[in-house]
């Protein structure tokens, strides 16, 4: 069998990572609600945003407990070898992350002008604002923890070290970089954000390609989900347009870097 030609074997890696987000997002809530709340009921519309916090903790949990397991015995990988990461490389990937910060305000702008238009574009951005309103019961700092700290630790173990080098054993790495960043924007289960999500796993794939760096990756992701929680206001554009302004240079540094497998 032929590795590097095996496509339809590359869609088990795919359908494991998704089953594995669905299969805990179903879970938390029946472990939460027999743990702890047996006497709320789970049927009740109020549940999951009352207990939001607990579940998607109890979420990620099952999630890394799971992956770890499955990367100790995984043989099937393909790891970019990992580099010293200077203060260039660093700079660079910063800025190529607020340029996918900048190009997702842009892009939801532009929903928000289409929704004006089409109704169709408007129930989607709809369904995102709902859907964005969860856990309206959790304090800032709970947010804050699970969005810009949890989140990106249990996405990065699973769609770049586990996904992509596993994609990477099948295909070519450009080819396995786009379809992790695919199956990422889908696992986010909305129209809207799945748009936003994809450029956001295109960047942070090709970094994680290019240094090896999975730390590097999460902080990164981190420092992107932190920008979310910020107004945006003068000296935020001016970072976006610099970051705009700059991404050939940051991209330009990145390329020079002679990406290699382990």
């Amino acid at each position: 069998m032929d590795q590097k030609n095996n496509y339809f074997a590359v869609i088990f890696p795919c359908l494991f990572a998704i089953a594995l987000v669905l299969i805990s997002q179903s879970i938390a809530p029946l472990g939460i609600h027999k743990i702890y709340y047996s006497n709320t009921k789970i049927t009740d519309p109020n549940f999951i945003d009352r207990f939001y916090w607990e579940i998607y903790i109890f979420s990620c949990l099952f999630q890394m407990i799971i992956i770890s397991i499955v990367l100790y015995h995984n043989k099937k990988d393909v790891k970019p070898r990992s580099i010293p990461i200077t203060k260039r490389i660093a700079f660079s990937s910063i800025i190529l992350i607020f340029f996918f910060s900048a190009l997702s305000v842009l892009y939801l702008i532009l929903f928000e002008k289409l929704s004006d238009i089409f109704p169709n574009i408007a129930e989607k951005l709809t369904l995102y604002e709902e859907l964005m309103d969860f856990g309206e019961e959790m304090t800032t700092s709970q947010l804050l923890f699970i969005s810009a700290i949890l989140a990106p630790i249990v996405e990065e173990l699973v769609f770049r070290r586990y996904l992509y080098c596993r994609c990477c054993y099948y295909l070519s790495p450009n080819y396995a970089i786009i379809l992790s960043a695919f199956v990422f924007a889908l696992i986010h289960f909305n129209f809207v954000q799945s748009g936003y999500a994809f450029f956001g796993g295109l960047v942070l794939t090709y970094i994680y390609r290019k240094t090896g760096s999975l730390l590097l990756c999460i902080g990164l992701h981190m420092m992107n989900n932190f920008l979310g929680f910020m107004p945006i206001n003068a000296p935020i554009l001016l970072v976006f347009l610099f970051s705009i302004l700059a991404s050939p240079w940051a991209i330009m540094n990145l390329q020079k870097i002679q990406a290699k497998d382990q």
